[in-house]
């Protein structure tokens, strides 16, 4: 419960997405899209997440490693967004001679005014340099509005659903419903130049090395795990902190090592992360739990499939309700924080799979607006008669040369 009055500012929408990372976009994009009356929220400036302030460069896979795309709608339009503006190619994944999975290396800036574009051609809202700080609910426990800060003050946005796409489930643990936490190994990624990068470029006359990842610090699964340096949630401000100025300093060092051996001018940093690079921080409590052993299991309540980012072998089913916030009517979670486990949350945390659940979420929040019910309340059946327009794959039973056979729950 919370009073308008205390406010500087009180706005209204149909739904409302916090978090312009992967799965935020393609949440307010699908609800947009239907002429909803649709608002992303982010703190930041940019939108695409870790995609892009988080310097990842590579749009992971949508297909499996047996040459099947297996995930489709906006996850596959924000692909070739990402080198609509810049460099990079699509590998010729089909193949069946070649290892090539539908990915693509991009260059993070240009992939932010693609999809800039997108959202400005879908009508979003946009409230960038804004923070989420509250949930509000009423008498039944239903979300209907989030509490947020930016120059204009403290405001209300209100909304009759909501997505919690800010990757750290804050909408939820606002609301003071279950969440999980996560652990992190220190890590960071961003981009560098270099004297080979650039000779490589004007050789080629080709402007895509440039755009040189570089990284240092722990594997997802800890591999490489830093001594003196215990795992991290995530979660707590000071911890967080801590986070940032340890993964720099791995930068740091690791470039007193490049240039004390070819000097200052042959290899430095082009950008640093914007954002801090945890994988997974704290996810929702969901209806349902995708878990590490149901990999090549199709739920009856589908809304997408995945293919393993890590070789593409195993391919995942998302059902409905890992999307839907436990005790919290009106609010869906997509992206790293929608609830999954274990392996499961390894698969559902990265791009493609978080862009896919993220159009999945907005395309329910706003048939759920548009018939002034909450998401949980949808039928299914509509939801994925809606998707399969989008061209999405609900059933990896669908995919030929499977290799095992799948599992059916309902």
């Amino acid at each position: 419960m919370d009073s308008a009055c205390k406010y500087d500012f009180v706005t209204e929408y149909d739904v409302v997405v916090a978090g312009a990372g992967m799965a935020g976009v393609a949440a307010a994009l699908a609800s947009a899209r239907r002429g909803l009356k649709t608002a992303l929220v982010e703190k930041t400036i940019l939108n695409g997440g870790l995609a892009t302030i988080g310097s990842v460069l590579y749009y992971l896979p949508l297909s499996d490693s047996r040459h099947n795309q297996v995930t489709f709608g906006i996850s596959e339009e924000l692909l070739l967004t990402s080198i609509k503006y810049g460099p990079g190619d699509v590998p010729d994944w089909k193949n069946p001679e070649g290892s090539a999975r539908y990915g693509c290396a991009f260059n993070p800036m240009s992939f932010v005014l693609g999809m800039d574009e997108l959202l400005d051609q879908a009508g979003v809202v946009l409230w960038y340099d804004t923070l989420l700080c509250g949930t509000v609910r009423d008498e039944s426990g239903r979300a209907t509005a989030i509490v947020v800060e930016n120059k204009s003050g403290r405001g209300m946005i209100k909304a009759k659903a909501f997505v919690d796409a800010t990757g750290d489930a804050d909408i939820a643990w606002r609301a003071g419903t279950p969440t999980v936490d996560g652990t992190n190994y220190i890590s960071i990624w961003g981009m560098g130049y270099s004297m080979e990068a650039a000779k490589k470029a004007a050789e080629t006359n080709d402007g895509t090395p440039l755009a040189q990842l570089i990284g240092w610090g722990c594997s997802d699964t800890g591999a490489g795990q830093i001594p003196g340096i215990e795992p991290f949630h995530g979660i707590d401000g000071k911890e967080v902190s801590r986070f940032v100025t340890q993964s720099r300093k791995l930068a740091l060092d690791a470039y007193k090592d490049i240039q004390k051996e070819h000097g200052r001018k042959h290899a430095f940093p082009a950008m640093l992360p914007a954002m801090v690079n945890h994988r997974m921080s704290r996810r929702i409590e969901g209806v349902y739990t995708v878990k590490t052993d149901e990999k090549f299991t199709h739920f009856e309540d589908s809304v997408g499939v995945v293919a393993d980012w890590r070789g593409g072998h195993d391919l995942w089913c998302l059902p409905y309700r890992a999307l839907l916030a436990k005790d919290l009517p009106g609010v869906l979670a997509a992206g790293r924080c929608l609830a999954s486990d274990g392996e499961a949350w390894q698969v559902f945390r990265v791009i493609q799979a978080a862009a896919m659940s993220g159009e999945s979420a907005g395309m329910a929040a706003a048939m759920a607006a548009e018939r002034n019910i909450t998401p949980d309340q949808l039928n299914v059946a509509d939801l994925q008669a809606e998707l399969k327009k989008q061209n999405f794959l609900l059933d990896m039973r669908e995919v030929g040369e499977l290799p095992q056979e799948v599992k059916v729950k309902a």
